[in-house]
């Protein structure tokens, strides 16, 4: 009898051949016409280059550290932050092509690069083990900007990236967008701050876990931190104690 593993790796020949057949794939950063590799979207070698985060990394919200790092226990990111979390890992830093990805995924609507991005994930050093066994809270969109953009970036690469993962995620979407900002990526750090502040509430019918359950708040960027720390104050009023962020890409 043929594993389910052989089976879900013949079915995935068979789906990308077909695919190839009607849509012939190109890689969305270098161009070339794609064949069987790991990724729908990517090649290989392009998915190799791109600048995932290894340690020594910063305890607070997983930036890498460059150079001397004896001068301060935590990144110049974090200096001024003030976090309620805990600490924080990041898959990738936010570069030319890991923003093309992102850029392409939530701003042109190619929802179907979440597989390649959970993916990215699954690769990027101890970021599976960093997200095993806690519940999993994605960073919620405001109803008007998810019927524009027609899906939740954060919840779409969870999705993805659940089979990856040994025993699955346990996600729940404990939180809500209350009010609808625009996009914060041309924002100081000021800036951000004064968006996000009020932005944020406890989802209606939530239920909040007890508070010694690791609670993992999850995002597409960590840049200033703002968004998950404003959403990690939220969870904390609610009575969890041990808040830890994530995301794919730090910028």
């Amino acid at each position: 009898m043929t594993s389910p593993k052989l089976q879900k790796s013949a079915f995935s020949h068979w789906a990308k051949s077909l695919l190839d057949l009607f849509y012939p794939r190109n890689c969305l950063l270098s161009g070339e016409p794609l064949g069987d590799g790991e990724f729908l979207y990517l090649t290989d070698w392009v998915s190799r280059r791109l600048p995932v985060i290894r340690d020594p990394r910063c305890p607070v919200c997983g930036h890498p550290f460059f150079g001397d790092i004896e001068e301060s226990p935590v990144c110049q990111h974090c200096e001024n932050l003030r976090p309620v979390f805990r600490q924080g890992r990041c898959g990738y830093l936010l570069k030319r092509d890991t923003r093309t990805i992102l850029h392409s995924f939530k701003y042109r609507k190619k929802a179907y690069l979440a597989p390649d991005i959970a993916l990215l994930l699954a690769k990027a050093p101890g970021f599976l083990e960093f997200i095993q066994d806690a519940v999993i809270v994605p960073v919620p969109l405001h109803p008007r900007k998810l019927r524009k953009r027609g899906f939740n970036q954060t919840e779409e690469i969870l999705r993805h990236l659940e089979p990856h993962v040994p025993g699955g995620l346990n996600i729940r979407p404990l939180l809500q967008r209350l009010v609808d900002n625009d996009s914060q990526t041309r924002a100081d750090r000021q800036e951000r701050m004064k968006r996000v502040k009020g932005a944020f509430g406890i989802a209606p019918n939530a239920e909040i876990p007890d508070s010694q359950t690791r609670c993992l708040i999850f995002d597409d960027v960590f840049t200033t931190g703002a968004t998950l720390n404003t959403c990690a104050q939220i969870l904390n009023k609610a009575g969890i104690r041990q808040i830890d962020v994530a995301a794919f890409a730090h910028g």
